[in-house]
């Protein structure tokens, strides 16, 4: 089922005079892990991510969204805090309602409470699919995909969370910390200063892959 674009729908049904629109400059934060959520933001241009603050100053970036998008939405929706910190990746304008308004307009607008639904229903469906593909993937490839990932996102050396790692790949910290031997012996990683290095890209991988 093709459907509009949250704008266009706020638009088309008189909805835009009850949102103001605000600026973010790259690098502002949106909103944080545990904040009491009371306003409902839509990306109009530019770009966000949310990321997870491990130790030490470092993060594990989660997504990135842009124009089209809500922020905060889930939050005021299931009346939970965020478990993650929201941040602009690049000057943005947004369109920003108080959460009773938004909560207010999905009542009475069934072209965006259905939109909304649709895209619950996706993220949904995505875990899912995630989760089904990861049963079947040795613990040992997902370990070596995060640390690849984690190496293009934040250079080398990595400082690695062992807790926040097992907690984001559904382990233990003494699991991670066996594979992690493994791949020091097997000369993949190597230690460093503050953390380790990918001593062998190739071979780290080709164990995504297995």
């Amino acid at each position: 089922m093709l459907m509009r674009e949250p704008y266009d729908i706020l638009k088309s049904h008189g909805h835009l005079e009850r949102w103001t629109e605000v600026a973010f400059q790259a690098g502002d934060v949106i909103s944080s892990i545990g904040e009491i959520i009371v306003q409902v933001y839509l990306i109009v241009e530019g770009e966000v991510r949310t990321v997870l603050p491990l130790t030490d100053g470092v993060e594990l970036e989660v997504a990135r969204v842009g124009p089209g998008t809500f922020l905060g939405e889930l939050a005021v929706l299931c009346d939970e805090p965020p478990l993650v910190d929201t941040i602009a990746c690049t000057p943005c304008r947004m369109l920003r309602a108080p959460a009773g308004v938004y909560l207010d307009i999905l009542r009475r607008d069934n072209e965006l409470c259905l939109w909304a639904a649709r895209y619950c229903a996706q993220g949904i469906l995505n875990y899912t699919r995630d989760t089904v593909a990861n049963i079947h993937r040795p613990l040992k490839g997902q370990i070596a995909e995060y640390l690849l990932r984690e190496a293009r996102r934040r250079g080398e050396p990595l400082r690695l969370d062992k807790p926040s790692m097992a907690t984001f790949l559904g382990t233990t910290v003494r699991t991670v910390n066996r594979y992690l031997k493994e791949l020091r012996e097997e000369g993949i990683i190597a230690p460093a200063e503050g953390g380790v290095r990918i001593a062998d890209p190739q071979r780290l991988k080709g164990l995504i892959s297995l």
